[in-house]
């Protein structure tokens, strides 16, 4: 089914743009089946092909076409906008690339530390991310992300890592804090310091707000 991001649509291959009021804008072919989209500063839309290890970026224009950005990846998964036309992609569940517009990578969180997932700097004994599902960049230099049943915030400078809500285990509650409760989220939009979560595996859209 059709998912939703950012004023965005998208189902296989087909592509929606929409204004704020739901009204559609224009519709594209993408050039491979799309695993995440996303907007970026400058209104180029980029596509995350991870059968194919590729992304494509299209800029701001009524003619303009997709092209495939430079660079290797070994599996890009979720896009977060981030600063300057860039964005953050997921590539492969536990590491962290922030991609300018040619393709070349300026920031690499790497989040693998064997089973390790627990919070702290990045790189530390028994820290680690999970399964990153969305990623988005909530001021400049920090980060969200919806990890396994979590979600979390990542400060790129420090590598700080830290859960604002959930825990390792799936349930449906809400709370504060650690006594919330979700099952695998997956989409994440920004609204001042207030995030809404696509609860996936409990079918719920959930409110967070940060402090």
């Amino acid at each position: 089914s059709p998912q939703a991001f950012e004023g965005l649509r998208m189902a296989g291959r087909k592509l929606w743009r929409f204004d704020h009021e739901g009204k559609e804008l224009a519709s594209l072919e993408a050039p491979a089946p799309v695993s995440d989209l996303a907007l970026a500063s400058d209104d180029a839309l980029w596509l995350a092909d991870v059968a194919g290890k590729a992304l494509w970026r299209r800029p701001e224009g009524e003619k303009a076409t997709f092209e495939r950005v430079p660079g290797t990846f070994e599996g890009p998964g979720a896009l977060g906008a981030g600063a300057d036309g860039s964005v953050w992609v997921v590539d492969v569940a536990r590491t962290l690339k922030r991609v300018t517009p040619r393709g070349e990578v300026v920031e690499t969180l790497d989040g693998r530390a064997g089973a390790a997932i627990g919070d702290g700097h990045l790189g530390q004994e028994g820290v680690g991310l999970e399964q990153v599902m969305a990623v988005t960049e909530s001021s400049p230099g920090w980060l969200v992300l919806a990890d396994g049943h979590r979600i979390r915030t990542l400060e790129v400078a420090t590598r700080d890592l830290h859960t604002a809500v959930g825990k390792f285990t799936q349930c449906d509650a809400d709370g504060q804090g650690l006594d919330a409760h979700l099952n695998r989220p997956t989409g994440l939009a920004l609204q001042g310091n207030t995030v809404w979560v696509t609860d996936r595996d409990n079918h719920r859209l959930r409110k967070v707000t940060l402090p």
